[in-house]
């Protein structure tokens, strides 16, 4: 009798091991899951199962992974056809919202939230709150301060049309308590795609107790070259009134650190037609390096 009760259970745990396995099994997809730990490390696979405690992916070689869920900071899934249309890369640029310190028309998708910061000395945070739509705010230092609204439009499949309206507000340091209040627009066109693309834009800005406008053109392009890395450049002309003040020029390198974050190196020149007191000749060009950060929450 023992023994019938032994050999009973045996194959019940053998008829178990199976059907959760087939179960398992069934839920394989052909997604590919991007996944990132809360130590940093990145794991990238195909999506074999997954359920409120754990994932399970196979990745190169056909290595699995058991992942539980409490150990996972940050997952992205990807459907195939999604994948396939990336051609070449199997992830989305991180900024490819703008070329260095101006934007593109392409803005954060819904429901992610982006930082950027430039020389660790100003900061942007962009929330995208629904398809067309995003969230922006931002400042330098804690005296100049801003937030706006960007709307992003597909004009056809390789022209986006964008435009952000940002109110402004200067704080003074000198213990009077003035402000000084502006509002600036940056309307744009987007030619190509998010992995390469060149942005034409316009920008201009009214500031209180400043009787002129100032306002300018940009011309931006960048390429993405590798999973990991993207060339990007801007030239940016700023006049008051009808006076040319300043060109704003730059080459960048966005480094992909992993799906999070990004770091961006390059070299930057300025050049002041409107300073000749201070640069004799007007072709003076300034070079300044240029270090950057981004990250995608």
């Amino acid at each position: 009798m023992n023994v019938i009760v032994k050999i009973a259970l045996v194959s019940v745990a053998i008829l178990n091991s199976y059907f959760s396995f087939s179960q398992q099994e069934n839920t394989s997809t052909n997604n590919i899951a991007v996944i990132q730990l809360q130590n940093d490390k990145e794991i990238r696979g195909t999506l074999i199962y997954e359920d409120d405690d754990k994932i399970i992916v196979e990745t190169g070689k056909n290595k699995i992974f058991e992942i539980k869920r409490i150990n996972i900071r940050f997952i992205k899934i990807i459907d195939i056809n999604e994948l396939k249309n990336k051609n070449e890369f199997e992830n989305k640029s991180i900024n490819y919202s703008q070329n260095c310190f101006l934007p593109t028309a392409y803005i954060t998708d819904k429901d992610d939230l982006f930082f950027n910061s430039h020389y660790s000395a100003t900061y942007n945070f962009k929330l995208g709150v629904a398809k067309n739509f995003e969230l922006t705010a931002g400042g330098v230092g804690i005296a100049y301060n801003y937030l706006g609204v960007c709307y992003s439009a597909e004009l056809f499949d390789f022209l986006h049309f964008g435009t952000t309206v940002v109110g402004s507000f200067l704080i003074s340091l000198d213990g009077s308590g003035d402000s000084e209040f502006g509002s600036i627009i940056i309307p744009r066109l987007s030619i190509g795609n998010e992995n390469r693309n060149i942005t034409i834009g316009f920008l201009g800005a009214s500031i209180q107790n400043f009787n002129n406008w100032i306002y300018g053109g940009y011309f931006g392009a960048q390429r993405r070259i590798h999973e990991r890395w993207t060339l990007a450049g801007e030239l940016a002309t700023i006049n008051l009134d009808t006076y040319n003040y300043m060109y704003v020029g730059n080459v960048t390198a966005k480094f992909k650190r992993n799906s999070a974050v990004n770091w961006n190196f390059g070299l930057l020149g300025i050049r002041f037609p409107g300073l000749s007191a201070l640069f004799p000749s007007d072709n003076a060009f300034i070079p300044l390096p240029y270090v950057g950060y981004s990250r995608r929450f």
